[in-house]
């Protein structure tokens, strides 16, 4: 393995390890007989996870939900359920990967019931979560394509704004990757 790649997990262990140790553990949301959707999972106390809107899907559009999440970024974290699918159009590509490169930091994303929330301490960059819109698009699947930032770009750098948090980064080869996929269509 690539020293880059075992720094990262090594970095991304020790910041859930000293996570664990302040908060409550988690119970698993309870499940309606009759629901189809599962119950939201309860938030972790201590974090600043934010529950984006019901109606968020119909009122942003992906370009929008980025100065969402940018408008949101103390949160840390902005909780949903998956999009409709075909939220994403090919028309939000061309306008979302022209601010691919950025590195603004902003709330990330964790799917309800995929686990606990990041930590604190962690946040995400517009590049970041526009990568994973991309993505999101180019599987054809529903948004997300995974189910947190955090485990989707996986790279923690320090933030040099605020030293006390660390930064989803995409690497250069996603972007360039992303970059030339979108030129495609």
């Amino acid at each position: 393995m690539s020293r880059p790649f075992l720094a990262a997990t090594a970095i991304f262990i020790l910041v859930f390890a000293s996570c664990t140790n302040q908060t409550e553990p988690i119970t698993p949301p309870k499940v309606a007989a009759d629901s189809v959707k599962p119950a939201p999972a309860p938030v972790r106390k201590g974090t600043n996870a934010l529950e984006f809107p019901a109606d968020g899907y119909e009122r942003y559009t992906p370009v929008t939900f980025i100065e969402y999440l940018k408008e949101n970024v103390t949160s840390g974290t902005v909780l949903l359920d998956e999009a409709p699918k075909n939220w994403i159009q090919k028309q939000h590509l061309k306008e979302l990967v022209k601010m691919l490169d950025s590195t603004e930091p902003c709330a990330g994303i964790s799917l309800h019931g995929a686990g606990p929330n990041p930590p604190d301490n962690v946040q995400s960059c517009v590049g970041a979560e526009i990568l994973l819109l991309i993505e999101t698009y180019k599987q054809n699947v529903t948004y997300p394509a995974s189910p947190s930032s955090l485990t989707f770009i996986k790279i923690l750098q320090r933030n040099l704004r605020d030293t006390s948090k660390l930064i989803l980064i995409p690497q250069p080869d996603q972007l360039e990757a992303a970059k030339e996929w979108v030129n495609t269509l």
